[in-house]
This record gives structure tokens, C-alpha cells and sequence, in this order.
């Protein structure tokens, strides 16, 4: 690999990275709900104002879900590797956490785009 190729390479990885921090943060759709699918089945949709703990029984047993100040978190499940109790909160339109042993998803839907200064996004200006 020679001098133009390196210099080749850091500039994609460059580019694709500002591209990214433009594009993947400037704005994102703040949740209404999170969903709670077991199965493949829809076992409730729990709006994201109701703070609370929320008991799924999935394939492995019980799982314990949070809700706390518009975000969702799985606090306890009974799956071997807790990849699903380690998962970051999530509180934007799309999110999911998933415990694939256990059968469960946790998707945030709905509500209004924002940007990432929290003010909400104006899709259009009438006079």
C-alpha cells in the first residue's frame, strides 16, 4: 500500500464520518410509546409519560421493563448473556432493545421530530 493509497483511505473514512455526525444526528423523532412485542405478538403498548416498571413474561421467563423520564430500559431478564439489560436507554422513534433468547422487542413509536437541540423541526413556512 503505498502514500496515495493511505491518504485515499483516511479521506473516505473522513468523509464518511462527517457525514454521519451531520446526518445520523441532526434530527431525530422523539418517541410517543414504546411497543412490546413477545413472539412476534403485540403484548402492549405502554405511552412514554407513565413511568413505571412493567413485567413481560417471555420463552425464558419474566423480564422486567423500565420507563423513566421518556426512556426505556430493561432492568432484568432471564436470558444467559444480558446483551438486553446492558442495551443503553432508548427514547427516539425506531429504537428497539431485543432479547433474542427470551422472544422479546421493545420499539419506541411515534411522536415529533426534533432536533437535536430539542426544538422541534419546521417542515415547511406559510404566509
Amino acid at each position: 500500500m503505498n502514500r496515495n493509497d493511505k491518504l485515499l483511505i483516511a479521506g473516505m473514512l473522513l468523509a464518511s464520518a462527517l457525514f454521519f455526525a451531520f446526518f445520523g444526528t441532526w434530527s431525530r423523532e422523539t418517541g410517543s410509546t414504546a411497543v412490546i412485542i413477545v413472539d412476534g405478538e403485540t403484548m402492549d403498548t405502554v405511552p412514554l409519560t407513565k413511568d413505571g416498571d412493567y413485567s413481560v413474561e417471555g420463552l425464558l421467563g419474566e423480564s422486567i421493563i423500565r420507563i423513566r423520564d421518556g426512556a426505556v430500559t430493561m432492568e432484568q431478564a432471564p436470558c444467559p448473556d444480558q446483551i438486553c439489560v446492558k442495551h443503553s436507554r432508548i427514547r427516539y422513534s425506531g429504537e428497539q432493545i431485543v432479547c433474542l433468547p427470551g422472544r422479546i422487542i421493545i420499539e419506541i413509536q411515534g411522536g415529533t421530530q426534533t432536533q437535536t437541540n430539542g426544538e422541534p423541526v419546521i417542515d415547511g413556512v406559510a404566509k
